[in-house]
């Protein structure tokens, strides 16, 4: 998945394989950055889902903008 369709998307979360797809990182880095709190996320049982519109604002700030019509 790209940045691009993250962007498109009209789904309230991600998930860690997209994240790093759309950021072209290893699915570990997106692991540690959850673990640190550094992207937002919500845990359903074991499973881990990033929430789309404040991962769109912090690695694309000027989309996330215009998300939250600012």
């Amino acid at each position: 998945m790209s940045f691009q369709d993250i962007l498109l998307s009209t789904q309230p979360v991600i998930s860690r394989a997209d994240a790093a797809s759309a950021l072209k990182c290893d699915p570990r880095t997106i692991s540690r950055g959850i673990r640190e709190n550094k992207i937002p996320h919500i845990k359903l049982g074991r499973r881990v889902m990033i929430l789309r519109e404040p991962f769109i604002a912090i690695f694309h700030p000027t989309q996330g903008s215009a998300l939250n019509g600012n």
